[in-house]
C-alpha cells in the first residue's frame, strides 16, 4: 500500500507540470520505467534487505517482502523501516500536490525547482524550500553516509567520526540552501533565539536524557535487542578509539558537538521547514523525527532517536531557531558520553 501511494502521488506530482495529456504522458512514461529499474533490484540473487536499502523507495519494500517470503522469519524492521520511507515520501508529494491545487498554480510550468534559484531569472522570492526539495536533500545525505562512508575506513578515528558529518549531512543542507537562494535564517532556522531560550535548551538536556534511556529501557523489554547489538558496534568502537586518540575532551568535540550542529541543519533544519511548508508543522515534526531516527541507521536507537527527534522539532518551531535544540542535542550526547 506505500509504495501504490508513493507511485500515485508521484504521478500526480509529475502531471503537475504538464500543460496537455500529451506532455504528462511524457513525464509519466520516464516515472514507470524508474519504477521498473528500482523493482528489479528484488531478482538480484544474492542482495539482503539493509536499512540503508530500505529507504531507497520500491526497491527496500520489494527486498523486504521477498525475504518474508524466503525466510523463516518475517523482517518486521526492515518492512517498518521500508514502509515508513515510501509512506514519508507519499505524504510529502500529496502534500505538496493539495498546496499546488490551492494556490490554483498546478497546471502552470514550476520547472525551476531546487538547485535553479540562484540562477533563474524567475522564482526569485523563495523564502523556504517545499517538501519535495528536502526530501531529496535527505537522500543526498543517506546516500553519502551509506555509500561514502567506506571511502574513509583506515583515517583516524577523529576524521572517520567528523568527515561523514561534514561531507554528507551539513555540506548538503548548506549547499542546497545557496543553491536555491534561500535564507539560511527561513530555510535552516540559524538566527539568534535570546538567552531566554538557549536556557531553556540547556534545562531540558536532563530531561533530554532521560527520556531517551526510559524509551531504551522500554524497548529492551518489549523487543529482544541482542539481535541488535551489532548496530551499536561501530559507535563503541569509535568512542573507544577517540577515547585513546584524545580522551573525554575529543569524544564530546567529534560525537556531541559537532551531530548536534551537522544533524539539526540538516534534520531541523531543511527537513522541518521543507515538510512543513507541504504537510504543515504537525506532520513536520512527526517525519523529520523519524528521518532523524533513519539517519542514524541503528534498528537499536531508532526509537529513542525519534522520540528524541520529536521534542527537538517542537523547539525549534517554539524559538523559531535551531540553536536551542543543538544545545539540547549536543548535552544529550555529552551526558551519555561522560556517563
Amino acid at each position: 500500500v506505500p509504495v501504490v501511494a508513493l507511485v500515485a502521488a508521484a504521478g500526480v506530482a509529475l502531471s503537475g507540470y504538464a500543460q496537455s495529456v500529451k506532455e504528462a504522458q511524457m513525464y509519466l512514461t520516464p516515472l514507470m520505467l524508474v519504477v521498473t529499474f528500482a523493482g528489479l533490484v528484488a531478482v538480484v540473487p544474492h542482495a539482503r534487505p539493509s536499512l540503508a536499502l530500505d529507504l531507497i523507495p520500491v526497491s527496500g519494500t520489494l527486498l523486504a517482502l521477498r525475504e518474508a517470503l524466503q525466510s523463516p522469519t518475517v523482517p518486521w524492521l526492515h518492512l517498518t523501516v521500508a514502509s515508513l520511507a515510501n509512506g514519508v515520501a507519499a505524504l510529502v508529494l500529496v502534500g505538496w500536490c493539495a498546496q499546488m491545487f490551492d494556490r490554483e498554480s498546478f497546471r502552470y510550468p514550476r520547472l525551476v525547482r531546487a538547485g535553479w534559484g540562484r540562477f533563474a531569472r524567475f522564482r526569485k522570492g523563495e523564502a523556504r524550500p517545499d517538501g519535495p526539495e528536502a526530501l531529496v536533500v535527505f537522500a543526498v545525505a543517506v546516500a553519502g553516509m551509506t555509500l561514502g562512508g567506506g571511502l574513509l575506513l583506515g583515517l583516524p578515528a577523529w576524521a572517520m567520526a567528523t568527515l561523514p558529518l561534514l561531507l554528507f549531512v551539513a555540506a548538503p543542507a548548506l549547499g542546497h540552501a545557496w543553491l536555491g537562494a534561500y535564507p539560511v535564517d527561513q530555510t535552516m532556522g540559524v538566527r539568534w533565539p535570546g538567552a531566554r531560550w538557549l536556557l531553556i535548551g540547556a534545562a531540558l538536556v536532563p530531561v533530554a536524557v532521560a527520556l531517551s534511556l526510559s524509551v531504551g529501557w522500554l524497548q529492551a523489554r518489549l523487543v529482544d535487542v541482542h539481535a541488535m547489538d551489532q548496530a551499536s558496534a561501530p559507535v563503541e568502537q569509535a568512542v573507544r578509539a577517540l577515547d585513546a586518540a584524545g580522551g573525554l575532551p575529543l569524544q564530546l568535540l567529534c560525537l556531541a558537538l559537532l551531530p548536534a550542529v551537522c544533524e539539526e541543519l540538516l534534520c531541523r533544519g531543511t527537513l522541518l521547514t521543507g515538510i512543513g511548508r507541504s504537510l504543515g508543522p504537525r506532520w513536520a515534526v512527526v517525519l523529520s523525527a523519524l528521518l532523524f531516527a533513519v539517519l542514524h541507521q541503528s534498528p537499536l536507537r531508532l526509537v529513542p532517536q525519534a522520540v528524541l527527534g520529536v521534542l527537538l522539532g517542537v523547539l525549534t518551531l517554539r524559538a523559531r531557531s535551531v540553536l536551542p535544540a543543538m544545545v539540547v542535542h549536543a548535552g544529550h550526547n555529552a551526558l551519555l558520553i561522560a556517563a
